[in-house]
């Protein structure tokens, strides 16, 4: 994929004496004043998931000559710098030494010396003598290895680039490299017998990295045919403002006579489903769509979904699923705008406000609503309200096929499946669905990376007696109830569904244990009061009524959110509600009539499947829910771990969040991880923000929680 950094972007006809300068290509570049639409589509392989690296040299130090004129950069698709993504804070990075660089624009012309990129760096009194041997060794490779960049350095040390043509990213082999090395290393060796090149020379040999350069015209067809991602500037968002945006381009056309290209909107999002700025919305810096997929186009079914890119480099970052639970509520209402997405609902219920710890700071958030009936998401055909799990994961999975239809870009981007609550039921279903279509599909297969699960229902057989466990060793049931529900009940019989066999005495201890809990007690966070109002009349009402606790979190959100789903502008702004439903938005939906008897399925033997396809699982508890509670879910790890034969790989204890416990964990056979988030509730992104995008960026970058209270770099 092609990366362009443009400030001024216009795209009709650009001249490209502006794009690129006569004494090299700059990062300040054209004027705009306009970004006509609707633009030419085109359909472009799909991106990268690494990252880009700016080009950078040292503060207060001399520029180096860089760059051939006319060129473009291009991110490669190498796995070797997958890591140095981690490394980047804002415009400014470390090199070896420790010394700050910042990025720089492009100085200096400088004479082609290998074909390959276009670009040689060098200086030294034997760089000709040693880039005609690493030309001479590049032609013993039948022509598909080309010098992309070489240097050479006073300290005797030369430093290559090579590149694979038969590759379409440009990357070689590590046998390639090799191979090349060797070669060369013998050459070298050769000239310092002959005194043609220094003793003792060092050499470098790698692949054109994480930034690449494309030369036209000498190279526009290579360079046609790939997929631009291109910074601009928009200039008519306000008459007085400007705002820095992104999209995916193809060039189509190049005169190289007047210098000019055009540039055409690459088909790879759906600009029906572009959702410009929500009523009330803060500005922000990233895409949003939202709209219906089609899921079953002669039963009229369909599912509603809110997409929001990452705040940075969305092509070069995983895609994340986040599903709520119930079953049937919203996780567009809940997982988007409440608990992990870039917004939440302002006091008055008419207007967002940032979230500083949005997950999209780490990856692509997608979130749908699931099953019909719930949210927006609707059938034509009443008995499709009827569902279970079985029909919940056909629907998902049919949904996802669609939605990469509709977002080509991210077919191949690392595939995340999360959520919360009955979720623990929904994502591993649809794991093994999608598990299943790869078995059988001979083209597109999903790129699943990770499964992570907060406050799951897994078992029923261990999450019900640990609420009462939880609601006794909290003090919130008196020892006699909490003997009498140990004494007379046996919970395999003691289901959510028409209990069998339950005694009355376990049937009146239950009773007691609930009744003096749910009046008084919010049971998804033990430690937060309650929200009065049944919904928001003013903002003044909500201020005197809502208790908010030290962390800021506000208990009387679902009703801002309810209040401001409801608003047409809303609506119509997010594409919902295209049918005119009879009904208003609610966080949960009474329409879905879900069967009940899948809440007794015990989820371990799903999750067991996706652990032995080589997946990484991790499951975590916010320390104050009662509802799914931790005894449960760390119970039933344990279980899973030991079916597994898993050893304990990272003993049982405190991870850490800058400076203070975040909570604690255990990993098991270095794919299986249990955490605990401390201070947080069943919504565990909602009530402590800060560890949960902590464990989120830890879990989608395949590292362990920190055991140590030394700042990471994610602080």
């Amino acid at each position: 994929m092609v990366m362009i950094t443009v400030r001024n972007f216009r795209l009709s006809a650009v001249p490209i004496s502006s794009i690129l300068p006569q004494s090299g290509f700059r990062s300040s570049l054209i004027s705009s004043r306009n970004l006509p639409f609707p633009f030419v589509g085109h359909r472009f392989p799909s991106t990268s998931n690494n990252p880009l690296l700016l080009h950078a040299r040292k503060k207060n130090s001399e520029s180096e000559p860089v760059i051939k004129r006319n060129i473009v950069e291009e991110v490669s698709e190498d796995e070797e710098d997958d890591e140095l993504l981690d490394e980047l804070e804002d415009d400014e990075i470390m090199d070896d030494d420790g010394e700050d660089y910042f990025e720089e624009e492009f100085m200096e012309d400088l004479w082609d010396g290998g074909e390959g990129g276009g670009i040689s760096l060098a200086g030294t009194w034997w760089d000709k003598e040693a880039l005609a041997m690493a030309e001479e060794v590049i032609l013993s490779f039948d022509g598909d290895l080309k010098i992309y960049a070489f240097k050479t350095v006073s300290n005797s040390t030369v430093q290559v680039r090579i590149e694979k043509l038969s590759n379409k990213s440009g990357s070689p082999r590590m046998e390639d490299i090799e191979a090349f090395s060797s070669r060369y290393r013998a050459r070298l060796d050769e000239a310092e017998l002959s005194k043609t090149v220094p003793e003792n020379i060092s050499l470098e040999v790698s692949s054109p990295g994480v930034e690449r350069v494309v030369r036209i015209p000498d190279e526009l067809d290579r360079f046609k045919e790939r997929a631009m991602y291109v910074k601009y500037t928009n200039d008519v968002v306000t008459p007085s403002s400007s705002s820095e945006s992104d999209g995916i381009f193809k060039l189509v056309s190049f005169d190289i006579e007047t210098r000019c290209c055009i540039w055409g909107l690459a088909d790879g999002f759906p600009v029906e489903d572009l959702v410009g700025r929500l009523p009330g919305q803060p500005s922000v810096n990233f895409r949003q769509f939202a709209g219906y997929v089609d899921v079953d186009v002669d039963a009229g079914r369909s599912l509603f979904y809110y997409f929001a890119e990452a705040q940075k480099d969305p092509h070069l970052l995983p895609l994340t699923l986040w599903l709520n639970g119930g079953p049937g509520c919203s996780s567009v209402g809940g997982g988007a705008f409440t608990e992990l997405g870039p917004f939440y609902p302002r006091g008055d219920g008419r207007g967002l406000r940032r979230n500083s710890m949005s997950w999209n700071k780490a990856s692509n958030l997608l979130f749908v609503e699931s099953p019909v009936g719930v949210g927006w998401s609707y059938s034509n055909t009443t008995s499709d309200y009827t569902c279970g799990d079985d029909s919940t994961a056909r629907d998902m999975l049919t949904f996802m096929l669609k939605w990469y239809d509709k977002f080509p870009a991210f077919r191949d981007s690392s595939f995340f499946l999360t959520g919360e609550s009955y979720a623990g039921h929904y994502i591993p279903q649809l794991a093994e669905a999608m598990l299943d279509y790869n078995v059988h599909s001979k083209g597109f297969k999903f790129n699943i990376k990770g499964v992570a699960l907060g406050n799951p229902l897994l078992n029923l057989d261990r999450d019900v007696p640990a609420t009462y466990e939880f609601f006794w060793s909290h003090g919130m049931i008196s020892d006699e109830v909490w003997f009498a529900i140990n004494r007379d009940c046996d919970f395999d019989d003691y289901l959510l569904t028409t209990p069998h066999n339950v005694t009355k005495s376990c049937i009146q201890a239950i009773a007691d244990a609930n009744g003096i809990v749910s009046e008084y007690i919010n049971t998804y966070d033990v430690l937060l009061d309650v929200c009065y109002p049944s919904i928001v009349q003013q903002e003044l009402r909500l201020k005197k009524l809502a208790t908010k606790i030290s962390m800021g979190v506000d208990v009387c959100m679902t009703q801002e959110r309810r209040f401001y789903f409801n608003l047409p502008e809303v609506q119509k702004a997010l594409h919902a509600n295209r049918t005119n439903l009879p009904h208003q938005w609610f966080m949960c939906s009474d329409l879905v009539d879900y069967n009940y008897n899948d809440t007794n399925i015990n989820m371990l033997p799903a999750l067991k499947r996706i652990i032995q396809n080589h997946i990484p699982i991790w499951i975590f508890s916010g320390d104050e829910d009662s509802v799914v509670p931790l005894m449960g879910s760390r119970t039933l790890v344990r279980e899973l771990a030991h079916d597994l034969k898993f050893k304990i790989t990272v003993p049982y204890g405190a991870w850490f969040h800058k400076g203070q416990v975040g909570g604690w964990a255990i990993e098991y056979g270095n794919i299986l991880t249990y955490a605990t988030v401390r201070g947080a509730a069943h919504m565990v992104p909602y009530a402590q923000p800060s560890r949960a995008l902590h464990l989120f960026s830890s879990f989608v970058r395949g590292r362990r929680l920190p055991n140590s209270t030394r700042p990471s770099i994610d602080d």
